[in-house]
């Protein structure tokens, strides 16, 4: 029995060193594992119908009816535009409908939350699901609030009275952020913030644990990264766990 046991444990080191070899040898010859994996990937759902470009949903909001937004993301990646016309724009593009919506006239506010995750083999859809939400460009809001859980969120000229932002292990990027209240909470993803205003103009709370945190390509101190400061009338306050922090104020209002 010792025996035998010794001698499959020898065909497994061999197996295993032999196996190690071939990925050195094959890296080494430019083979990208990435690249087969996307190819992959790619001839499955070719084949069932899944293509990146495809619109699963569309969903359309008069802006006259919202002026509050709240969203949440979960694992999905979300982007918000600065659109045209009369109506907020929801569309969803890839294989499934990732997100459900609800408008409340009466409080004149719009719900975005993702659905729940269906369990899937992991080379499908991966990739060609995107959601896009197109706000139009004269469009100023009372309040705003995404929360981000692994997926990304990003936002353009995005225009609200009170914002506020939570992530997770997700990344935020703002560009172009109007807002005389802005509350960002980051655990592990990185929050990268433009404002169209001047930083004398807000009061700040700050605490951050081992995060970097960059107020105007300054980065804070250890000593600053937790407090108050600040005279301004407008308010930022920023909680950070491991995540990095960017802010930086367009001094353009």
């Amino acid at each position: 029995m010792k025996k035998f046991y010794k001698i499959c444990l020898i065909i497994c080191l061999v197996f295993t060193v032999a196996g190690a070899g071939c990925i050195i040898a094959a890296a080494a010859m430019g083979f990208s594992f990435t690249d087969t994996y996307d190819y992959v990937r790619d001839k499955i759902n070719g084949y069932t119908g899944r293509y990146e470009n495809d619109e699963a949903e569309r969903l359309e909001f008069p802006k006259a009816k919202v002026k509050k937004i709240k969203i949440a993301v979960g694992s999905r990646d979300l982007s918000i535009v600065r659109g045209e016309g009369s109506q907020i724009v929801f569309t969803t593009k890839g294989s499934r409908k990732l997100f459900q919506s609800r408008l409340d006239e009466g409080l004149n506010e719009l719900t975005i939350r993702s659905k729940s995750s269906v369990h899937r083999p992991f080379f499908f859809d991966y990739g060609y699901e995107q959601a896009v939400l197109s706000i139009p460009k004269d469009m100023n809001l009372d309040v705003f609030s995404v929360d981000v859980g692994s997926g990304d969120f990003s936002s353009e000229e995005l225009s609200s009275k009170n914002m506020k932002i939570q992530c997770g292990s997700g990344d935020i990027k703002l560009s172009g952020l109007r807002s005389d209240n802005i509350d960002i909470q980051c655990g592990s993803g990185d929050v990268d913030a433009d404002i169209w205003d001047g930083r004398e103009n807000y009061k700040y709370n700050i605490s951050v644990g081992s995060g970097d945190v960059v107020f105007d390509g300054h980065e804070l101190e250890h000593s600053n990264k937790e407090g108050s400061w600040g005279n301004g009338t407008k308010f930022i306050g920023v909680e950070c766990g491991s995540g990095d922090i960017d802010i930086n104020f367009l001094n353009n209002v």
